[in-house]
C-alpha cells in the first residue's frame, strides 16, 4: 500500500521534465507612469465622461493593459482609455472600457463587496506611500456594486469600508467609469508634491480575462510591488477626517425557549477622527451588533475549541495590523470565560451566553516613513448567573466574570524590498481575578529580486495571578524559508509551543506543547500549455513531537495538484500518508496520557465547473482509514448556484460526512476519592449532514435582499467502549454506557437550525437601513432512531428564538457639514 501511494504522489505531480527547470522570472517589464492634472471643473460622477474637463488631459492613457489570467504576460485583446484629475478635495477617474462585443458584457448585481460576481469589473488600487506594501483598493462592477479593499502584504481586509462615489454607463462601443475618490477615505504624507503608486486592473468576466495597466507577474510574488506611479500630484492637504455614524435600531423578541418576548429601543454612535494624515481614531460608542449573521453551530466532539468567524463590523475593518500569530480573536470580546463559585448543594439554573461591551476604541496607521501604529481597547461588564440551593431552593446571583479590559498594541515597520518588523502585545486585565499578557516578534524580508524570503514570529505568554501565586511563562516561536516566486518553490518551515504557552485569553491556538517541522516543494505552471491554463503541483512532509515530555508523536507526507482547464473548470487532488505509528496526547485529555494511533491514509478530490455559467457547481470527495481498526470516513459535498438572472441567484450546499468505527474519548470513571480511574473511549458511528440555502436578489447596486437557512445535524451512536491502558492501548471495556433505563447516555442526536433573512438598503453615501428577521433552534437529545425527514420535523417543532429588528444609520461628514453651513 505505501509504494502504490508515494507511485501515485510522484506520477499526479507530473515532474522530472527536465524543461521544468527553464528560467524562472522573465525580462523584467518598464514600470508604467501617469501623470496627474489638476482641475478647476469638477466632474459630475453619473458614468458617462461628457465633461470637457476629462479631454484637456495631453497625457492621458489608451492601450491595451497586460493579462494577469488566462494568459499570463500577454497582452489584453480590449482597448482601455485613463484619465485622471485631481482638485483639493478628490482624485477623479475616468475610464473608457472598449469593447468590441459590448452587448455580451456581463452585470449582475450583488450586494456591497461583492467582488465574485458575475460581472465585468475595474478597479484602482492606490499605494500612497509609494511603500510597495500596503494599499487602498476601489472597484466597481459593470452593474454599478462597488467593492473596496485594504491591501497589507499578502493580506486583503475586504471588511475595510470607505465613502467614495462612482457610476457607470454601458453603450454600444463598452461601458464608462467615473470615480471621486475624496482624500478623506485615504492616507497618505503631507508633502508639496506626491508620488503615488498605482494600478488599474479590468476584468473582461465572460472570457474569464483579469489583466493590468502595469503588468502583475503570475511568478512574482506580490501585489503592490508590481504597481506603476502616478505623478504630478500638487499641493493637496490630508483634508480633516472626522465623521459620524449615529444610529438608532428596535427590537422584537419571541423566545419559545425561556417562554419569553419583549423589545427594545438601541441608539448609538460610531465616530472616526483622523488624528493626523497617517492615523484614524475610531469609537464605538454603545455598540450594537444584534443583526450580524449566525455562527454556523456544529456538534464538537473534539478536544479543540471551534473557531467562529467575526461577523461584527467593528471587529472586522481596519483590524489588519493586529492579525499576527493569532494573538488577536475579537470574538473573545463579549464571550464569557468564568464559572460562578458554587457553594454547597448550589447548581446553575441559568447561565449567561455574553459580556456586556461598554465601549470599544480603536487606533491605526502608517506614516509616511513605513511606521505602522495599532492600538485598540475594549472594556466588557460583569457577568452573573442564577444559581439554586437545591435543599432549600434559595436562589441568587453569582459573579461569573468580573469587568474586563481587552487591550492590543502593535507597532510594524516596513523595510526594503516588501520586508517588515513588527512587535505586537496584547493584554487582558479580569479585575479582581488575573492579568494575561502576551508579547509577540514577527519579521518577513525579502531579496532584491522578491525571489527568497525568511520570515517568522516569536512571543511570550505571561499568566499573573492577582494573589502571586501559580504565575506562567510560556513562548512560542516559528520561522521559514522558501523560494517564493518562479516556477519552482520550496519552503522549510519549524514551529515550537511550550507547554505553558497561552493566548486564548485573548488570542486563538487549537493547542500547544507541540514541535512540528515541515517541507515542501511545488512546481507551477502560469503559461497555458496542453488542455491547462495553470497547474501546481506540490509535495511535502511534516515531522511533529511533543515538547514536554520531548517524545515523538508522528510523521506523514503529503501530495497536492491543482489544475485550471481551458473551459474554465478547476480541479484538485490531495493524497496525505501516515505510514507509520503516532502517538495522540491530546484526544485522552488527560497531562501525560496518549493514544497510540495507528497508520492511516486520506484522500479528497474535488471539481469547480466554470462560473460564468447560469449554472455552475463545486463537488467534492474524500475518505479517511485507518486499515487496522476498520475506521473509515467518507466525505461529499455539492454546491450548485444557478443565477436566474442579473437580479437573482439561488445557491444550496449540502454536505456530508460519516465515519464508522470512529475510536474518541467518551468520559473518565472516577473512584472514591474523585480521582481518575479509567479514561473511557468509544467505537461510533458519526454521521454530520449540512444544508444552507442562500437567495440574493438586488433591486439595484444599492438595495439588495438576501435570504440565508442552514440546517446542521449530528447523529453520533455508539457500538462499544474500550479503556485507555498505560501504554496507550485500547482495551475492551466493561462499561456499558446506559442510563439506569437502559437508554443509552452518550448517543447525541444535535441539530442547529438558522434563519437570516436581511433586507439592505444604502439610501446614502456610507448611510443604510436594514431589516433582519432572525429565527434559531438549538435541539440536542439521545433520539438517534430517526431518518432525515423525522428529524427535520422534530426540529422545526422545537422550541425558537424569533426576532425582528429595523436599525438606520446615517453618515455624517464634519468638513461637508461645514462647508454646507457656511454657503
Amino acid at each position: 500500500m505505501k509504494k502504490i501511494y508515494l507511485l501515485i504522489l510522484f506520477a499526479l505531480s507530473g515532474w522530472g521534465c527536465p524543461s521544468a527547470w527553464a528560467k524562472a522570472y522573465p525580462e523584467e517589464n518598464p514600470k508604467m507612469y501617469y501623470q496627474a492634472m489638476r482641475t478647476d471643473e469638477k466632474p459630475t460622477i453619473d458614468g458617462r465622461l461628457e465633461e470637457n474637463a476629462w479631454y484637456k488631459q495631453p497625457n492621458f492613457y489608451k492601450g491595451h493593459f497586460t493579462q494577469n489570467q488566462p494568459n499570463n504576460g500577454q497582452v489584453s485583446a480590449q482597448e482601455t482609455e485613463i484619465y485622471i484629475l485631481y482638485n483639493d478635495q478628490a482624485l477623479f477617474i475616468g475610464v473608457r472600457l472598449l469593447d468590441t462585443q459590448a452587448d455580451s458584457i456581463l452585470t449582475q448585481f450583488g450586494p456591497r463587496d461583492s467582488q465574485s460576481q458575475n460581472a465585468d469589473m475595474f478597479s484602482v488600487s492606490i499605494d500612497t506611500y509609494n511603500k510597495q506594501q500596503n494599499a487602498f483598493s476601489f472597484m466597481v462592477s459593470a452593474a454599478g456594486v462597488q467593492t473596496d479593499i485594504f491591501i497589507t502584504g499578502d493580506n486583503e481586509d475586504e471588511n475595510w469600508n470607505a465613502v467614495w462615489k462612482s457610476a457607470v454607463h454601458i453603450d454600444e462601443q463598452g461601458w464608462y467609469v467615473e470615480m471621486e475618490i475624496p482624500y478623506s477615505a485615504i492616507r497618505f504624507p503631507k508633502q508639496d508634491v506626491q508620488t503615488w503608486g498605482i494600478n488599474f486592473m479590468r476584468q473582461v468576466r465572460r472570457i474569464r480575462e483579469i489583466s493590468y495597466w502595469n503588468p502583475v507577474d503570475a511568478s512574482i510574488d506580490g501585489f503592490v510591488n508590481q504597481f506603476g506611479e502616478l505623478q504630478g500630484l500638487r499641493d493637496i492637504e490630508p483634508p480633516l477626517r472626522l465623521s459620524f455614524t449615529p444610529y438608532v435600531s428596535a427590537y422584537y423578541t419571541l423566545d419559545d425557549v425561556n417562554q419569553d418576548q419583549g423589545g427594545s429601543f438601541n441608539g448609538g454612535m460610531d465616530i472616526k477622527y483622523g488624528i493626523n494624515e497617517s492615523f484614524t481614531l475610531d469609537l464605538s460608542l454603545i455598540p450594537d451588533f444584534g443583526q450580524v449573521r449566525s455562527d454556523n453551530v456544529v456538534l464538537n466532539l473534539s478536544p479543540f475549541e471551534v473557531r467562529f468567524s467575526e461577523n461584527r463590523p467593528f471587529f472586522t475593518e481596519g483590524t489588519e495590523l493586529f492579525n499576527k500569530g493569532g494573538l488577536f480573536y475579537s470574538r473573545r470580546i463579549g464571550a464569557t470565560f468564568g464559572s460562578p463559585d458554587l457553594r454547597e448543594n448550589e447548581e446553575i439554573v441559568s447561565g449567561v451566553s455574553e459580556a456586556p461591551l461598554l465601549n470599544a476604541t480603536k487606533m491605526s496607521g502608517r506614516t509616511g516613513k513605513g511606521t505602522g501604529i495599532g492600538f485598540f481597547n475594549a472594556l466588557t461588564n460583569q457577568t452573573h448567573a442564577t444559581v439554586e440551593n437545591s435543599e432549600t431552593g434559595e436562589r441568587r446571583e453569582a459573579m461569573v466574570d468580573p469587568v474586563t479590559n481587552f487591550n492590543v498594541l502593535v507597532f510594524d515597520q516596513n523595510l526594503k524590498n516588501n520586508s517588515n518588523i513588527g512587535i505586537i502585545n496584547t493584554n487582558v486585565t479580569r479585575f479582581g481575578s488575573y492579568d494575561a499578557n502576551v508579547t509577540g516578534v514577527d519579521f518577513r524580508f525579502n531579496d532584491k529580486k522578491n525571489t527568497y524570503r525568511l520570515d517568522g514570529f516569536a512571543a511570550l505568554s505571561q499568566i499573573y495571578d492577582r494573589e502571586g501565586e501559580d504565575n506562567i511563562l510560556g513562548y512560542k516561536y516559528n520561522w521559514s524559508f522558501g523560494k517564493v516566486s518562479g516556477k519552482w518553490q520550496f519552503t522549510v518551515e519549524q514551529n515550537v509551543e511550550s507547554d505553558d504557552y497561552q493566548i486564548n485569553d485573548l488570542g486563538f491556538l487549537r493547542s500547544n506543547n507541540e514541535i512540528g517541522h515541515y517541507a515542501w516543494v511545488n512546481y507551477n505552471l502560469f503559461q497555458p500549455k496542453g488542455i491547462f491554463l495553470r497547474r501546481r503541483h506540490e509535495v511535502g512532509i511534516w515531522y511533529e513531537r511533543l515538547y514536554n515530555p520531548s517524545v515523538y508523536t508522528g510523521y506523514g507526507v503529503w501530495n497536492y495538484n491543482w489544475l485550471r482547464f481551458k473551459n474554465f473548470w478547476e480541479s484538485g487532488i490531495f493524497i496525505g500518508i501516515r505510514p507509520n505509528e503516532g502517538y495522540n496526547y491530546f484526544e485522552p485529555r488527560v497531562q501525560g496520557r496518549y493514544h497510540r494511533w495507528l497508520p492511516h491514509h486520506n484522500f479528497n478530490v474535488w471539481i469547480d465547473t466554470d462560473r460564468r455559467k447560469r449554472l455552475y457547481f463545486e463537488v467534492y470527495a474524500g475518505m479517511w482509514e485507518r486499515p487496522v481498526w476498520s475506521e473509515v470516513e467518507n466525505w461529499w459535498g455539492i454546491s450548485p448556484n444557478f443565477r436566474v438572472n442579473d437580479k437573482f441567484s439561488i445557491e444550496h450546499n449540502l454536505n456530508f460526512s460519516k465515519s464508522r468505527n470512529e475510536r474518541g474519548f467518551t468520559r473518565f470513571i472516577h473512584n472514591e476519592q474523585d480521582e481518575i480511574e479509567e479514561i473511557i473511549y468509544g467505537a461510533r458511528t458519526v454521521r454530520n449532514i449540512t444544508n444552507t440555502f442562500s437567495l440574493n436578489f438586488s433591486f439595484n447596486a444599492k438595495m439588495n435582499l438576501n435570504l440565508r437557512v442552514r440546517h446542521y445535524w449530528s447523529n453520533v451512536q455508539y457500538k462499544r467502549f474500550f479503556y485507555l491502558d498505560e501504554e496507550g492501548i485500547l482495551r475492551q471495556s466493561d462499561y456499558q454506557g446506559l442510563e439506569e433505563d437502559g437508554t443509552p447516555s452518550h448517543d447525541r442526536n444535535f441539530n442547529a437550525f438558522n434563519v437570516d433573512l436581511v433586507y439592505v438598503w444604502q439610501f446614502a453615501p456610507g448611510s443604510e437601513m436594514s431589516v433582519v428577521w432572525k429565527d434559531a433552534i438549538i435541539q440536542d437529545d439521545a433520539q438517534t432512531q430517526v431518518n432525515f425527514l423525522q428529524n427535520f420535523k422534530r426540529t422545526v417543532r422545537a422550541p425558537q428564538v424569533n426576532s425582528v429588528s429595523i436599525r438606520i444609520l446615517y453618515f455624517l461628514d464634519y468638513l461637508y457639514l461645514k462647508k454646507k453651513n457656511k454657503n
